[in-house]
Formats: structure tokens, C-alpha cells, sequence
């Protein structure tokens, strides 16, 4: 599960209020936390059941407004082309995969049969970056 911290300071004390450059300033830090996880799925386009001209124009187009909206509503983070093969890979952030699930099911290419989802993987932070 990956946790977002966002620290939020109290100044206390004869400094409050005075925060200048260099000067120290007496203070508490309480964290909130986000239970956001993020997931990253790979998926394939079918092309082995579906003829080039299946994937029309309006299709295409209603596809890329969706992932749009998607990205807008911040449960898609970032999306790029396999190099490999027709399909992508998608990273997502979301409290669970039951809404990424939604998320993916809600494409207009998976809807019409049309998409593989061929892996869709809960990321963990990597313990390296983390306090010693």
C-alpha cells in the first residue's frame, strides 16, 4: 500500500507568527495520512480476434475522452504505449482495485470486447527512499 504523508505545522510559542529566513521556529508537525494505492496494469488490445478496421476513428476518440476523464478525476496518474505489442500500461492511483477495476472496465475498447487486461498489480513503496 503506498501512503501519501502531507505535513501540516503548528508554530507555538514566542516565535509564532515570526518565521523569517534563519530564524529557528518552535513548532509541531502532525501528519495526515491518504490511504491512496497505486496499481499498474498492463493490457493488450486484441488483435488477434479483432480486424484493424474494428478500431475505428469514433472508437479511438471515444476512447481517449475517456482516459481523459479519467486523468482529470485523478484515479489515472500516468499512461503510456507498449512498445511490444498494441496495448499500454497504466498507472493508477486509487483506495482500492475494486475501483480501478471500474475504472478499466469503464473504457470504451474494453467495453466492446475489444481489450486484455493482462496484469493489474498492487504497487508497494520501495523501502530504500524510506527514514533509515
Amino acid at each position: 500500500m503506498t501512503v501519501h504523508r502531507k505535513a501540516e505545522c503548528t508554530i507555538r510559542g514566542s516565535d509564532a507568527g515570526t518565521l523569517r529566513a534563519g530564524k529557528p521556529v518552535l513548532g509541531t508537525i502532525r501528519w495526515r495520512y491518504n490511504f491512496i494505492m497505486q496499481f499498474l496494469s498492463l493490457s493488450r488490445r486484441r488483435v488477434d480476434a479483432f480486424p484493424p478496421e474494428a478500431f475505428t476513428p469514433e472508437l479511438m476518440a471515444r476512447e481517449t475522452q475517456r482516459v481523459r476523464e479519467l486523468y482529470a478525476s485523478g484515479i489515472l496518474r500516468q499512461v503510456w504505449r507498449r512498445g511490444d505489442i498494441p496495448g499500454a500500461a497504466i498507472l493508477w492511483e486509487a483506495a482500492s482495485e475494486a475501483e480501478v477495476r471500474a475504472a478499466l472496465d469503464s473504457l470504451p475498447i474494453a467495453q466492446a470486447g475489444m481489450l486484455e487486461i493482462l496484469a493489474l498489480v498492487p504497487l508497494a513503496p520501495y523501502p530504500g527512499f524510506g527514514p533509515a
